[in-house]
């Protein structure tokens, strides 16, 4: 999350790894996080079962999640994040709330999340209208959607997120109007290219290239990605977490250091603009506390993260 729209997008290993193009899935397709990669567990779809040993029920792993985050931007906006999780830490509700440098009043609205085996239904209420989405699934991520006239379609590569794509409907007529490409490297998300199409040539509105170093990302193969924190992955509406959560497909294994982001001036439509975000964070008990985000002009956002176990 950026601090304007046209800002907002949404996301090496030091031994031989296997990148999602090459097939070695970091988490089960159809359960988006359920097992910490470090506990060697495999995933029962239920956080037990059993072992096939005959030795009885496996452990459950407690998976640790984000249930609070804190923004507070150089200009003095604040913003809360509150999350709650079900089964296998798969969100169940999620709250937003806003607070404007120089205003008294605070915006908040919550959204409830509602699974079946093909479906996801997100309900918000709370300063904004009331409105209900629903979403199709596919092995636990999101598929398709519609909003209005538009429909999104969602294409992964082993559980990754490989491209999005927007058609208008007008009347019989189908469209298509947008694309973001997703390019992997290494296990990590390191490139967005938003394309939007017309009756011209395609234009590239928004370009996201991501940048990491050796520190591991303490919540890979679980339902959560900090670099969402600072990158929708795409502007696709309506505003919740979905990208940050699991439902849109695997998270990076190490986390980002630095996001150049090259977009056009949304004035004259033509004009290129290059914003550099250097991130650093603090960490406690092995789980992130905190991120600080710092631009190229000094701006600063810091974010205040707590951690608990979700099962």
């Amino acid at each position: 999350m950026l601090k304007n729209f046209l800002k907002a997008v949404t996301l090496v290993m030091l031994m031989t790894v296997y990148s999602c193009e090459k097939g070695t899935p970091n988490q089960s397709a159809n359960t988006p996080a359920t097992v910490d990669p470090d506990s060697g567990g495999e995933d029962s779809g239920s956080g037990g079962g059993d072992s096939g040993s005959g030795g009885g029920d496996t452990p459950s792993t407690k998976i640790k999640l984000p249930y609070e985050i804190s923004r507070q931007d150089s200009d003095g906006d604040t913003y809360q994040y509150a999350f709650s999780y079900g089964e296998n830490g798969i969100i169940s509700s999620y709250s937003y709330s806003s607070k404007y440098a120089g205003e008294t009043s605070t915006d908040v609205d919550n959204y409830a999340f509602t699974f079946t085996s093909l479906s996801l239904t997100i309900s918000r209420t709370g300063t904004s209208s009331s409105k209900t989405w629903t979403r199709t699934l596919s092995n636990g991520y999101v598929k398709s959607y519609t909003d209005d006239m538009t429909k999104y379609d969602f294409e992964y590569n082993n559980g990754c997120l490989k491209q999005i794509t927007a058609t208008d409907t007008y009347g019989n007529k189908n469209t298509l109007t947008d694309i973001w490409s997703f390019t992997w490297s290494n296990e990590c998300l390191t490139k967005v290219v938003h394309t939007f199409y017309d009756d011209q040539d395609p234009i590239v509105l928004s370009t996201y290239v991501i940048n990491y170093g050796s520190e591991l990302n303490p919540y890979f193969g679980k339902n959560f990605e900090p670099l969402c924190l600072h990158t929708d992955v795409a502007d696709v509406y309506p505003y919740t977490p979905s990208h940050m959560l699991g439902l849109y497909g695997k998270n990076s294994k190490y986390l980002a250091t630095s996001v150049k982001h090259t977009y056009i001036d949304e004035w004259d439509g033509v004009t290129p603009i290059t914003s550099n975000c250097a991130l650093q964070y603090q960490f406690k008990d092995g789980l992130l506390s905190g991120m600080t985000e710092t631009y190229s002009d000094n701006e600063e956002v810091s974010y205040t993260i707590k951690n608990k176990a979700v099962n």
